[in-house]
């Protein structure tokens, strides 16, 4: 697993990637987006209260962005761990929608240092940025569509568009 850095500057995650799940299970991401216009990857661990948080508003984002694959990642817990948070919180997540880096490759990669983040990606891998601080399912898909507006103008849009962009 790596992430690749391209020519102009952006960084793809390898959404061809063959990850397991909790309930060891092979999981391409491309198969499962199929159809989706952007993936979220959200990584969480079950010591952090803000991450419980942000499972908790999952189902309610997966709503409120319908053209979006989320897939969870969880950092540093084993699958029992997993298991036993889900069921503990009565969180409505299946298991093979969770992929597990327990080693916290996945997460060093990326180069964070701290969760919950979000990173969003189009359906071919560019990281389009991520979402921090941000913890109901309406600030999250308000930090999305931002990053969303921000992908879609163009150079030749012009630096002044640019800048509303950022405004709104």
């Amino acid at each position: 697993f790596a992430i690749h850095t391209l020519e102009d500057g952006h960084k793809v995650f390898p959404v061809v990637y063959v990850f397991k799940t909790a309930d060891n299970k092979d999981l391409i991401i491309s198969e499962k987006s199929k159809g989706k216009e952007n993936i979220i990857i959200n990584f969480f661990n079950s010591a952090t209260e803000p991450c419980l948080d942000i499972m908790k508003e999952i189902n309610d984002l997966k709503t409120k962005l319908p053209d979006t694959y989320i897939i969870n990642i969880n950092v540093g817990d084993d699958i029992p761990i997993i298991e036993s948070y889900i069921k503990d919180n009565a969180l409505d997540i299946d298991l093979n929608d969770v992929i597990v880096d327990l080693d916290m490759k996945m997460f060093k990669e990326f180069g964070y240092e701290g969760m919950p983040v979000l990173t969003v990606i189009d359906d071919d891998g560019t990281i389009l940025g991520e979402i921090k601080d941000s913890y109901s399912a309406s600030e999250i898909a308000n930090s999305y569509e931002g990053i969303i507006s921000m992908d879609n103008v163009t150079e030749e849009d012009g630096e002044d568009d640019i800048s509303a962009v950022l405004d709104s």
